[in-house]
């Protein structure tokens, strides 16, 4: 997986690069992973735990590398700004349009599972 991302300077690379690889497997997490069930009647969250809750584990995780681009953030106090969450945004989003190219059909709900990637195929 490759991944792109504008920044400004970088006061540390090998923590920056980290912390966009991370946020790309929390994405890729959330695109075909993560879902939550509640319980309809009480709202009791059913999957409270890592054993209900599927999150990538080390054999769901690609090759990643990570290209910053550094300039245009000089008017930024520091010359850049701070990575956080923003690398996971476009993943889950980069994900489906890869289903679509390969499929045909646009998924419209995370997680994309198999069962709705055949059903929506069947349509």
């Amino acid at each position: 997986m490759w991944g792109g991302i504008s920044v400004g300077h970088i006061y540390a690379e090998r923590l920056a690069r980290s912390q966009c690889k991370g946020a790309i497997i929390q994405g890729v997490g959330f695109a075909l992973y993560e879902q939550r069930h509640v319980d309809p009647f009480t709202g009791v969250v059913l999957t409270d735990n890592l054993e209900d809750y599927r999150i990538p584990g080390i054999g769901d995780t690609p090759e990643i590398e990570i290209h910053f681009h550094t300039g245009g953030w000089e008017h930024v106090t520091g010359n850049g700004v701070g990575l956080g969450e923003v690398a996971t945004l476009g993943v889950a989003a980069s994900v489906g349009n890869a289903v679509h190219a390969a499929t045909g059909w646009r998924p419209r709900d995370l997680p994309i599972r198999l069962d709705r990637l055949l059903d929506g195929i069947a349509r």
